[in-house]
C-alpha cells in the first residue's frame, strides 16, 4: 500500500517555503492532491492563445508563462525528491525562476501543448511520491542552501501549484466557472470535489463485476457503496449543515448499491448544489460556528475538513476494493 507522507515539521524546509506547506498541510492526502491538481490545469484549454499570452498587468507573467513555471518547477523539485530520495547528500543548486520563464518562449508555445506538458510531468511525479518508503520520505537534503526533506519536497509542489492556482483563477475566469467569495473555501473545495470526482471515474469506467465486488470481511463495503456514502455524507454536512438546507439523511441505505450511471447523475447534479453553497460563504467566514447535528457547535472550517477527510478517505478504500477485486478475479481464472 502506498505511504501517505504526514505534513513536514519545522526545520523540514527552509521558512521561504512555508506559504506553500501552509496551503495543503491541513489536506488529508497530499498524494491524492497531486494527482487531482492537474484538472485545474486542464481546465485552462478553454482560455484563447492570445488571452493566455497575455499578462493581466505589465511585467507580471502570462497563463502561458505560469504554465511553463510550473513545469520547470515540478522538474527541478522531482529531480530534488529523486536524488535526496536516494540518500544524495550533494547540495543541488537552486534556479533563477524568472531567467527560466524568460528563456521559456511559452508565450509563443501552443496552450494545449503546455497543459499537456504539466499533466505528464505530474504523471512522472506522482509515481515517484508513490513509489517511496518511509524512510526514503524522511531523507535529507540540501537545495537552493536550504535543508529539506523528501516529504517536504511532496508537500512543496502541491502548495505552490496551489497558489499558482489562485492567481489564474483570479486573472483568468474559465468560462462558466464559479468564482468564489473565498479563496480558502475554493482550496478546499478543490480537495472535496477531486475525490468525488475521481471516486466517479471509477463508477464510469470499472465493470459491473468490480464495483459490486466486497472483500470478504465485515463490514466491508463495494466500490458503488461507498461512492453513495461519500456523496450523502458531502450533501448532508455542505448542502445541510452549511447552507442550511432541509435534508433527510438515511445512513442504513446509503450504502445499498444504485445503478452506476445513476450515481453519476445524482453527482453531477449534487456537484452543482455544493458549489453554489461554497461559493457563497464570504471570506473569513470559517472561523464562524454552526449546529451540526452529529458533533454539536463547530466551525465552518471544520465541517469541510470533516467533508475533505471523508471523501479522500473513502476514495482510497474504493481504490483499495477495486485492486482486491482485480485480485480477486486474477485467482479465481488461475485456481
Amino acid at each position: 500500500m502506498t505511504f501517505i507522507p504526514p505534513p513536514p515539521q519545522t526545520g523540514d524546509y527552509g521558512d521561504f517555503y512555508e506559504g506553500y506547506v501552509a496551503r495543503v498541510r491541513e489536506h488529508p492526502d497530499v498524494l491524492a492532491l497531486l494527482e487531482e491538481q492537474p484538472a485545474f490545469i486542464r481546465s485552462l484549454a478553454a482560455l484563447g492563445e492570445v488571452e493566455a499570452a497575455t499578462p493581466p498587468t505589465p511585467g507580471e507573467w502570462s497563463a502561458k508563462q505560469i504554465l511553463g513555471h510550473l513545469c520547470d518547477f515540478e522538474r527541478v523539485f522531482a529531480y530534488r525528491a529523486l536524488r535526496i530520495s536516494r540518500g544524495d547528500t550533494t547540495p543541488i543548486e537552486g534556479f533563477e525562476q524568472d531567467a527560466y520563464v524568460a528563456a521559456g518562449n511559452a508565450n509563443d508555445r501552443p496552450l494545449t501543448e503546455l497543459i499537456a506538458e504539466f499533466v505528464a510531468l505530474r504523471t512522472t511525479t506522482v509515481t515517484l511520491y508513490r513509489s517511496l518508503t518511509p524512510s526514503m520520505f524522511e531523507q535529507h537534503g540540501t537545495a537552493s542552501g536550504m535543508g529539506v526533506t523528501v516529504a517536504a519536497l511532496c508537500y512543496i509542489t502541491a502548495g505552490h501549484a496551489e497558489g499558482h492556482f489562485a492567481d489564474l483563477r483570479r486573472d483568468y475566469p474559465v468560462p462558466g466557472q464559479v468564482t468564489f467569495a473565498s479563496s480558502e473555501v475554493a482550496q478546499f473545495w478543490s480537495y472535496i470535489s477531486g475525490s468525488l470526482s475521481r471516486l466517479m471515474e471509477l463508477i464510469e469506467t470499472e465493470p459491473a463485476e468490480v464495483l459490486r465486488y466486497r472483500p470478504p470481511a465485515e463490514g466491508a463495503n463495494s466500490v458503488l457503496g461507498m461512492a453513495r456514502h461519500a456523496l450523502a455524507n458531502a450533501a448532508d454536512n455542505i448542502l445541510s449543515v452549511l447552507g442550511s438546507a432541509a435534508t433527510v439523511r438515511d445512513r442504513e441505505t446509503e450504502f445499498e448499491e444504485m445503478d452506476p450511471a445513476d450515481l453519476v447523475v445524482t453527482w453531477r447534479t449534487l456537484e452543482v448544489e455544493l458549489r453554489a453553497v461554497l461559493a457563497a460563504i464570504p471570506a473569513g467566514a470559517l472561523d464562524a460556528t454552526v449546529q451540526h447535528g452529529r458533533r454539536g457547535t463547530i466551525a465552518q472550517r471544520e465541517v469541510l475538513i470533516i467533508v475533505a477527510r471523508h471523501a479522500a478517505e473513502h476514495l482510497g478504500q474504493a481504490e483499495l476494493t477495486r485492486d482486491l477485486a482485480a485480485h480477486s478475479q486474477l485467482a479465481t481464472r488461475n485456481s
